[in-house]
Order: C-alpha cells, then structure tokens, then sequence
C-alpha cells in the first residue's frame, strides 16, 4: 500500500528564530501552517506519482477514493465539531486550495495510502543539534555523556541572544544549572528572552496538547506527543488525558515524564558562587570578567 510516514524536528528551534514563544498564538498558528501544507503537498506528490505508476493496491473503496481527506474523515468522526468551542481551542482556516487539489486526486488516484506520521526524532535531533520532533525544548543546559567523558551542552541560539545582551559568562551558565536548566526565575535576563527559550517544565501540559489537536487533522497516521508532568499523580494525569480525549485526539500520549525531585546537577555549583548568588541574588559580580565558554 506504500505507506510512508513524514515527520518533523526542531519545531521548538524554529519559533526560537522566528522570534516567537512556543506557548504563544501565534506558535499555535504557525504550526497549523506546518501541517497543512505538510499533507497538502504529500498528497500533491502523490497524486503525481499516481498518474506516472498507478495507484497503491487497496485505493479503490478508500476514502480518498471517495474524495475524503483526513479533514474529512476528522469532521465525519464529531471530532471537528468538539473542537469549534472548547476552553484553549483556537480553529485555523484552511490556506490550500483543497478542492481543486481534490479534483485531481479524482483523476489520477494516490500512490500512497498514508502519508503524514511525526515520530519521535531524540536521536538523530540529538546528533543533528536541533530540538525533538514537534516538542518544546526540554531543558537549556544538559549533561551529554559519551565514552570520551561528559560535555555540558547550552542551546546556542540563547547562548547567542546572551552574548548580544553582554549576559554570557560563566556565572550565568552556573545560574541556568543551578536553576535546572530554565531560565525564567533569571530576572537579569529580559522577560522576552526569557518567554523565547521556555522548557517543556515551565508550561502547561495543554501546551503540547493544543498544538497537537491542531495539527491532528492533518495527521493521517498519528503522532508521537509526549507529555511533561513535573509531579504526575492520578488527578492530573486523568485531567490530561481527559482534556484531549474530549477534543478527539490522536495518540493521547506517547511517553508521560516526570521530575525527580531532587536534581543532582545542581550541586555542580561551586562553593563561591553559590555564596555570590545569596549575597547579591541575581545581580553578577563577574559580568565582562569571565571569558565566554
């Protein structure tokens, strides 16, 4: 049936440099964007391919056959209808010419029988230094083990931003390891900067799951969404899977994380930082005095 699944990574990298918090409208609006011409021009594709080598096995009797599209099918379900006014829901316009796109398929059929399916990307987003999949970053400063030793690894594109503000030294990198890797409780920083590089832990698992049921009538397979919860418990979880379920969600979770409650990290810190970081809070005593790492 020639299926294939087309994903993304570094979604949470590009609303970084669009200069656009994650858990913004206007994040919601763009990755609706994403989506849409995502599917609009597999399906293009395949519809060409379809008219050159003929259409997959099982087209026939399929709803595409039948001139429906995911969206479709969506609407078909009562999904589209759960989400027109529920609490956080924001409904998108379609931007493709969808009908006339319909009209071909009509013709020429589709090669493919599926055609979107974001997957978990941690690996190779890992190798390739972008962030995860559809996901918000998950934290700004991580430890990366390898055989040669340990590396501490910063989002650059912060690194870059605090290098321009003059903010970059080593007791800011100390301040974001003694913070967990977030930024927000850094009032040196400036507040945009800081709504700009907002971690999976400083936001609301409705977040995710917004801009998942947003994109989920675009998603013909399913999607890999996994969910952050700092202190999961029965109540909350419930409250999470409840909230997409109601709003006709694909795949209420991949994976469900939870925070230690004690990070080890942070006893990194050495002994006279940790007293300048009482004394003067968040004001720093080596600004320019440090080289930056």
């Amino acid at each position: 049936h020639r299926p294939i699944a087309i994903g993304v990574q570094g979604l949470a990298d590009l609303f970084i440099l669009m200069r656009i918090p994650f858990d913004s409208n206007e994040a919601r609006r763009v990755n609706a964007q994403i989506f849409e011409r995502m599917y609009y021009y597999a399906l293009e594709k395949s519809s060409e391919l379809a008219s050159i080598d003929g259409v997959y096995s099982s087209y026939a009797g399929s709803p595409a056959s039948k001139g429906l599209l995911q969206f479709d099918l969506w609407e078909l379900e009562g999904a589209k209808a759960n989400l027109a006014n529920p609490e956080n829901t924001i409904t998108f316009p379609q931007e493709m010419d969808w009908t006339t796109l319909k009209s071909v398929i009509q013709v020429t059929g589709l090669r493919n029988s599926l055609m979107i399916a974001p997957m978990p990307t941690a690996s190779t987003a890992g190798i390739m230094g972008n962030s995860p999949c559809f996901e918000p970053l998950n934290s700004i400063i991580y430890k990366r083990r390898i055989k040669d030793g340990e590396f501490i690894i910063i989002n650059k594109q912060l690194i870059n931003d605090l290098l321009e503000l003059g903010l970059w030294d080593n007791y800011m990198r100390d301040e974001i390891l003694a913070q967990g890797g977030s930024i927000q409780n850094i009032s040196d920083i400036p507040k945009n900067i800081r709504e700009l590089y907002k971690t999976v832990w400083d936001m609301s698992p409705k977040v995710i799951l917004n801009m998942a049921i947003d994109r989920a009538i675009y998603v013909d397979q399913s999607q890999s969404m996994n969910l952050y919860v700092p202190s999961p418990n029965l109540a909350i979880l419930s409250q999470v899977h409840f909230y997409g379920w109601r709003r006709g969600i694909k795949t209420g979770s991949y994976y469900i994380w939870g925070r230690a409650p004690i990070d080890a990290q942070k006893i990194q810190i050495s002994k006279p930082v940790d007293k300048m970081i009482k004394k003067v809070g968040n004001k720093s005593p080596q600004k320019n005095a440090d080289a930056p790492v």
